[in-house]
């Protein structure tokens, strides 16, 4: 669903009789097509949106987006979401994945100089011919968010791209400094105004009111030029005789806002009462159409008048889009004709403001003229319904906020959807504590009134922030809603139910229910007609899961389907199909290329400018590569940041114990047992799950192994095996491994391979080397010695390779042609051994199917065969797979 009228997205038709200005649209077309910004700066009724529009004219062949702004689009969401519909109009679909966030779940919507960088990027792939982006009326706009994305975005344009933009006052954008580069195209008020010439040439050539010289001298000294004044002159003029116009010209004092103010009033006046009133109560509207016309004014002839309105000039702008025409007041104009209006009928304003609602149907216009007429509650009924089908889009836009902001509180109590609205919004800012209880409040009104589906919609947001039992009680009555009406619900909702419950049943280390619901997840969203539900499922945080093989054969499902489904270019499938990627090569022991997948998905996020769990997840595992290096200054900056994430984002307090629990391992690591202490209060404080309690009773083992004391780290330690073996999974280290680490140090050699013998089994049976390396470096010693021991050594050898993080794939010699497989090649003809197709080469290398084609050919040549089975017997042949 698209709030924006197309209207918004075409330039007005100046009319029949404007003055052609070659030599200013020459200038304007040189500077909007090699400056970044071109600005038209000056006062109304000056010219800018005439001039800006005489492109179209001027240069046809010049592709144009075009953008008129006002007041509503005043937030970055809804002004970026103008910019992207504007670039659509050149090439469909050029910015699907910055409109497929824009669109999307409110959580995920990230912040607008981030979501700049992936329109910018979205332009540069879609490979766009140079063409000038108009930002109409950019006065408006003084949003400091919104400001700050146009500075990025002229910061970053794309070489195609250029900005023209009119507004009545320079925008706070950083002008000084592209004026200074040169990058600045600038037209102001004095190039605007008519010069002598212009003006003889218009009024006398185009009006056809052959005016004298003297006449035209004393005209230019009034006006000044002013283009406005000297439209609703030459109107006043061609009603009078000779005299009368000598008489009237005389009168006529310079001032410009005297001389429109005057000749308004004059034009009015002369007007036939049924013309006047025509143009009096259609200044209620924004957008005018002959069928809102109709309806306002009740006049059947209303397309007609707006038609001869537009031949007349008389400062209405038409503006066609696709079967759509509709017509727009000059700002001056219309605000003068509301004073006259409420001069003149002020008991019939709100009337005429009904009349347009209703035309209008369930919009945000319809609801804005009821605001205007004081009809509160059937302002509330219309915003209401808004704000539900908003809601069920995951998106609040702003300008809804704002309409509801200007309900009396009373009314906005006596209606849920508008509470929730307002919860929604705290929620998606952060503010949580504000937010729930109106969401509380929206939630009990609904189920007294029996709306079940809307009620566990709300309830969504309300489980999103809390945890425990509380979370629990939520998404049971979530499923009982979900079960009752399964066809009504949609895809995307089942998804995010289905995964809360992945979770709920994780931190009750209910594995048997974590795969079930996860398994029902990926079948919904591989089922579902709307990728929605693929990118809300695509966004998990995917660590946890590796440790059970049902649940990683369902992200395999998962990810094969974002790989077959989804083009190259929707990045959202493809940063799904990485998040998975990078996890799976850290628990195979793949360390380095999970490494390498975790800064491609990275730079991707940054790209998109969003925060996602992939970032989380790579965080995660740079958190155990730095760890596995014993890189350790690094390891600190790390959890430090995450430190500071967490105090600025209440929910993320929940894996504050984690955070914790890895700092006092640095510090054992270290040698430095006289700092961890110190964490083992605050690890308490923050417990938010029950496995969390591994992570303190590890932490006091390290406390206790760091004061000598042998026998009080094992007790420890064999709670903290306990309670991870009752959870499944580990976000630290292994406890069974850290206790043969301890038992090393201390000497005790026996014991500790004892104990490490018992953990390589558990993780061996588990196919998870990459549980071993996040022990750290600190382990390396004893799987040396299990291997010269005997104790499974295979996997032993295969947990020591994965701490080689700094070797790197080499060459590969075929010694029968002479020729050199290259380190890819050689990883990708290991794949082909193992019997993998172009499309699941190309989902585990995160590369593209025409790159492995292109790998293919060349390593077909390189051996000499043409077909891939004679290249995977030959490769064995040679001792290669």
């Amino acid at each position: 669903m698209s709030w924006i009228p197309r209207t918004k997205l075409a330039p007005p038709d100046p009319g029949a009789d404007i003055l052609t200005r070659a030599h200013l649209l020459e200038q304007l077309y040189q500077d909007a097509t090699s400056k970044r910004l071109t600005l038209i700066s000056a006062q109304a009724g000056s010219g800018k949106t005439t001039l800006a529009a005489g492109l179209v004219q001027h240069f046809p062949k010049l592709p144009l987006a075009w953008v008129t702004l006002d007041e509503g689009d005043n937030e970055p969401q809804t002004l970026l979401l103008l910019l992207t519909t504007a670039v659509n109009g050149l090439r469909p679909n050029c910015t699907a994945n910055t409109a497929a966030l824009l669109n999307g779940p409110p959580e995920q919507i990230p912040d607008p100089r981030r979501l700049v960088g992936l329109l910018i990027n979205e332009i540069l792939d879609c490979d766009l011919p140079l063409f000038v982006m108009v930002l109409d009326d950019l006065h408006t706009i003084d949003n400091p968010d919104c400001l700050a994305a146009l500075d990025y975005l002229l910061a970053h344009l794309p070489p195609t791209m250029h900005l023209l933009a009119t507004a009545r006052s320079d925008p706070q954008l950083a002008l000084a400094g592209l004026r200074a580069r040169g990058l600045l195209g600038e037209v102001r008020l004095a190039q605007l105004r008519f010069t002598a010439e212009e003006t003889a040439e218009w009024l006398n050539g185009a009006r056809a009111l052959d005016l004298t010289d003297e006449e035209l001298s004393q005209i230019q000294r009034q006006t000044e030029g002013w283009i406005t004044a000297l439209r609703l002159l030459a109107l006043s003029l061609e009603r009078r005789n000779r005299t009368d116009r000598q008489r009237f010209i005389g009168h006529l004092a310079p001032g410009q806002h005297f001389i429109f103010d005057y000749l308004v009033d004059e034009v009015l006046s002369r007007l036939p009462d049924k013309e006047r009133r025509f143009l009096l109560e259609t200044s209620i509207l924004e957008e005018m159409s002959p069928a809102l016309c109709r309806a306002v004014t009740g006049r059947a002839d209303a397309g007609r008048r707006l038609a001869e309105l537009t031949h007349q000039n008389l400062f209405i702008y038409r503006r066609e889009h696709t079967e759509q025409v509709s017509y727009r007041y000059h700002a001056l104009l219309r605000q003068t004709l509301q004073v006259e209006l409420r001069r003149r009928y002020p008991d019939g304003v709100a009337a005429l403001h009904q009349r347009a609602a209703r035309a209008l149907g369930v919009s945000p216009e319809a609801a804005d003229h009821l605001l205007a007429a004081r009809a509160w509650e059937e302002a509330a009924d219309v915003l209401q319904t808004l704000v539900r089908r908003q809601m069920e889009l995951s998106a609040m836009p702003a300008r809804l906020l704002a309409l509801i902001k200007r309900l009396p509180e009373e009314i906005i109590g006596r209606r849920p959807w508008l509470q929730a609205a307002q919860g929604v919004a705290l929620l998606q800012r952060g503010r949580y504590e504000a937010g729930r209880p109106l969401l509380v409040a929206a939630a009990d009104r609904l189920a007294d009134g029996g709306d079940e589906l809307s009620r566990a919609y709300l309830l969504f947001s309300l489980s999103n922030v809390t945890v425990g039992k509380e979370m629990v009680g939520y998404l049971d009555q979530i499923g009982a809603v979900i079960t009752n009406h399964q066809e009504a619900v949609p895809a995307r909702w089942q998804v995010e139910y289905q995964q809360a419950k992945v979770w709920q049943h994780l931190h009750a280390s209910d594995w048997p229910a974590v795969e079930q619901h996860l398994e029902q997840a990926v079948a919904i969203a591989r089922n579902a007609e709307q990728p929605g539900a693929s990118y809300t499922l695509a966004a998990n945080n995917f660590t946890h899961f590796y440790y059970s093989e049902r649940a990683r054969a369902a992200l395999m499902q998962l990810k094969q389907f974002l790989t077959d489904r989804f083009p190259a270019r929707d990045r959202l499938a493809r940063l799904g199909v990485l998040n998975i990627s990078l996890c799976q090569n850290w628990y195979a022991g793949h360390p380095t290329q999970a490494e390498a997948l975790t800064g491609q998905a990275q730079r991707l996020s940054q790209e998109m400018g969003i925060s996602s769990w992939a970032d989380a997840n790579g965080l995660l595992i740079s958190l155990y590569t730095h760890w596995a290096r014993d890189a350790l200054d690094e390891l600190d900056t790390v959890l430090g940041a995450m430190l500071a994430r967490m105090a600025r984002a209440e929910a993320w307090n929940a894996a504050r114990n984690d955070v914790l629990c890895w700092l006092a391992l640095v510090r054992w690591r270290r040698q430095r047992g006289e700092d961890i202490g110190q964490f083992v209060a605050e690890m308490d404080a923050y417990t938010v799950f029950e496995r969390q309690r591994m992570n303190s009773a590890l932490v006091r083992a390290l406390v206790a192994d760091a004061a000598g004391d042998l026998s009080k780290a094992d007790g420890h330690l064999r709670q903290a095996i306990a309670r991870q073996r009752e959870a499944g999974y580990t976000m630290t280290v292994d406890a069974q491994l850290l206790l043969a680490v301890v038992y090393w140090r201390a000497g005790n050699y026996e014991f500790a391979l004892r104990e490490l013998e018992v953990g390589l089994a558990e993780w061996q049976r588990r196919d998870l080397p990459g549980v071993v390396v996040q022990t750290g470096r600190a382990v390396v010693p004893l799987l040396e010695a299990a291997g010269e021991q005997g104790i499974a050594p295979e996997f032993a050898e295969r947990c020591l390779s994965a701490f080689g993080l700094d070797v790197q794939p080499r060459p590969v010699l075929i010694e029968a042609t002479g020729q050199t497989l290259t380190p890819r090649e050689a990883e990708v003809l290991g794949l082909i051994i193992r019997g993998k197709t172009n499309p699941q080469i190309a989902a585990e290398l995160i590369i593209s199917e025409s790159t492995v084609k292109s790998h293919v050919t060349k390593i077909l040549a390189k051996l000499g065969v043409s077909r891939r089975t004679e290249a995977a017997v030959l490769a064995r042949e040679l001792g290669l797979g």
